[in-house]
């Protein structure tokens, strides 16, 4: 059960996240554009409020033993792709 989680975790910060600096670095204007658009913004509020879902499931589901902090800082770190494996992996005793 570990392997195929790490690996999810693994692709989500480095696949997911390396493509978002490459854009971000390649062409450092596409930020404040993407915040001007309305439709990206849509994107962006509802992944801030699928992040802010998620964290009350989890917990309620007692999926995650760690606080529900710690799901909301990795997603804003990485992405969700990133922390929930990693909230799981922590949460299960080794």
């Amino acid at each position: 059960m570990k392997e195929p989680l790490r690996s999810l975790g693994v692709f989500g910060i480095l696949g997911v996240n390396s493509s978002f600096f490459y854009g971000i670095f390649s062409n450092p204007n596409a930020l404040t554009e993407v915040l001007k658009n309305p439709i990206s913004l849509a994107f962006i509020i509802e992944a801030i409020v699928l992040m802010i879902v998620f964290t009350y499931l989890l917990s309620k589901w007692g999926v995650i033993r760690l606080k529900p902090s710690w799901f909301i800082l990795l997603s804003l770190l990485g992405n969700l792709v990133f922390a929930l494996p990693e909230v799981i992996l922590w949460s299960k005793k080794s």
